[in-house]
């Protein structure tokens, strides 16, 4: 079903992860990582993870991801919408991207990479809370933007000509959008 698939065009690593719940503000939320498969997808996606690298996906994993994605979907909303973000949150932040990352080695082929075994979630999740971190205290910030799409709430970096974007993608809640007006205009 397309409303599930990954999504990786925020113009951000961690606003990516925002984008794995789809319709957030609708009664029924999509979770896009719903299974070990898709969480590597998501990891190699990303480019966090090597696409041939296999990783042991512990049980724990999705609460973990889960507790990661929505501190920083609270840290996003406050600043998109000009609130003061709690202490606690930059703590936790700060605390995540403390972590030690991913090692990554260079294979013999000089052309390609391998991160160094054991590949903890940890490590990878210090590596978005690094991207989040240099994301909202570097001048990217000011490209911040909401979707205007009526149950979505993902934030993308809005690079445009003139910075007029209005939605997280055109081709799905842009559509939407010109769909439901056309349906109003006409009925």
């Amino acid at each position: 079903m397309a409303s599930e698939q990954l999504r990786f065009d925020t113009g951000r690593v961690c606003l990516d992860l925002l984008a794995t719940v789809g319709s957030r503000l609708s009664e029924h939320p999509v979770e896009r990582l719903n299974g070990p498969d898709r969480l590597h997808a998501w990891f190699t996606g990303t480019g966090l993870l090597p696409a041939d690298q296999p990783i042991a996906i512990g049980p724990d994993w999705f609460a973990q991801v889960d507790r990661v994605r929505t501190l920083l979907h609270r840290i996003v909303q406050d600043t998109v919408h000009g609130r003061t973000v709690p202490v606690s949150r930059v703590r936790a932040l700060n605390e995540l991207a403390g972590q030690t990352p991913p090692i990554p080695r260079l294979r013999t082929d000089a052309r390609t990479v391998r991160l160094r075994e054991p590949v903890t979630l940890a490590g990878l999740l210090s590596l978005v809370a690094r991207d989040a971190i240099e994301l909202l205290s570097g001048s990217e910030r000011q490209y911040l933007r909401e979707c205007a799409g009526g149950d979505c709430d993902l934030v993308y970096l809005d690079h445009s000509r003139g910075r007029r974007r209005r939605w997280c993608s055109s081709r799905v809640c842009g559509n939407r959008e010109r769909v439901a007006n056309y349906r109003e205009r006409l009925g």
